[in-house]
C-alpha cells in the first residue's frame, strides 16, 4: 500500500491490485483493510478483460469510479508470475486531470481539442464545455438528425424527397435551413 501511495504522489494516478474474478485486493484511495468493491465495468471497452485475454497492457473507456465518485479511465497491466498472469495492476486516472493538462495547451483561439473514448464519452475538451451545455448540444444534434437525415425514412428530408413536389409540413428549423 505504501508503494501504491508513492506512485500516486509521483504520478497522480491511483493504484489497484485485482484478482482474476475482478475483486480489488488493494486500492490506494482507501486505507488497508477497507472493504473494496469489484472492478467497475465501463459501458464500452473494458481494459481488464483485454489485459487478461492478451497478456498485454490495455486502456479502457471512461467509467464512474465507485470509490473516487468521479469519471475515471484505467490503464491495466497483467502481473505475471512464472509465465502466467495472476493479477491485474490498474492505474486509474481522473478525467479532470486530462482536462487540466490539455487546458494548458496554447491553441489558436479558433481550434478545439477533444479527447473521447470509444463510446464517444468526453474525456477532456479545450475550450472546456459546461456539461449541461454539452448534453443539450448533443440532444439538439440528435433531434436535427431525426429531422434531416436522408437515411431515416420518417425524417422531414425523406418526406420531402418522397412527396414528389406535393406540400409537406416541416419544422421551423427545416425552413431556416432551406432559406
Amino acid at each position: 500500500h505504501r508503494q501504491a501511495l508513492g506512485f500516486h504522489r509521483h504520478f497522480g494516478g491511483h493504484v489497484i491490485l485485482a484478482d482474476r474474478e475482478g475483486r480489488m485486493l488493494l486500492n490506494s484511495r482507501v486505507p488497508p483493510g477497507t472493504p473494496l468493491p469489484n472492478l467497475p465495468v465501463p459501458k464500452g471497452q473494458a481494459a481488464a478483460p483485454r489485459a487478461w485475454a492478451t497478456g498485454r497492457p490495455a486502456i479502457g473507456d471512461v467509467f464512474p469510479g465507485p470509490l473516487a465518485k468521479e469519471p475515471l479511465f484505467a490503464v491495466v497491466a497483467p502481473v505475471v508470475r512464472e509465465g502466467v498472469a495472476k493479477y491485474l495492476l490498474v492505474s486509474t486516472i481522473e478525467t479532470r486531470r486530462i482536462q487540466e493538462r490539455i487546458a494548458a495547451f496554447a491553441l489558436p483561439s479558433d481550434w478545439t481539442l477533444a479527447i473521447v473514448d470509444s463510446t464517444g464519452t468526453p474525456v477532456a475538451r479545450v475550450p472546456a464545455v459546461d456539461a449541461g451545455n454539452a448534453v443539450a448540444a448533443e440532444d439538439r444534434v440528435r433531434r436535427l438528425e431525426q429531422r434531416w437525415s436522408r437515411f431515416i425514412s420518417s425524417s422531414e428530408v425523406s418526406c420531402l424527397n418522397a412527396a414528389g413536389g406535393e406540400p409537406v409540413v416541416v419544422s421551423a428549423d427545416t425552413i431556416a435551413l432551406v432559406r
